[in-house]
C-alpha cells in the first residue's frame, strides 16, 4: 500500500474502522485515525485494548510494503 491509500482510509468521512492484513499474516485493527501515522516507507500502529478508550497499549513500526490489504472491521473476519 502507499501512503497515500492509507491516509485516504483514515480521512474518509465518516471514518470506518479497518483492519491491515500484512504479508506474514499479521493484522491491526484500527478502531480511530489518530492510531496511525504514516511515512512514506512505514507506518507507526498503536494498539489499544479498549477501543472506547484513546490511550494505546502497545505499538508497532511496519512497512507499507508488507501491508496487502485492508477491510472494513464491520466485514473482516474475527481474528
Amino acid at each position: 500500500m502507499t501512503p497515500q491509500d492509507i491516509n485516504r482510509l483514515l480521512t474518509t468521512q465518516p471514518f470506518e474502522p479497518f483492519r491491515l492484513y500484512l504479508s506474514d499474516g499479521r493484522t491491526f485493527d484500527v478502531h480511530h485515525p489518530d492510531f496511525v501515522m504514516v511515512g512514506n516507507r512505514t507506518a507507526h500502529i498503536f494498539e489499544i485494548d479498549d477501543p472506547s478508550v484513546r490511550v494505546y497499549s502497545n505499538y508497532a513500526v511496519i512497512s507499507l510494503l508488507h501491508i496487502t490489504r485492508a477491510e472494513p472491521l464491520a466485514t473482516a473476519a474475527p481474528r
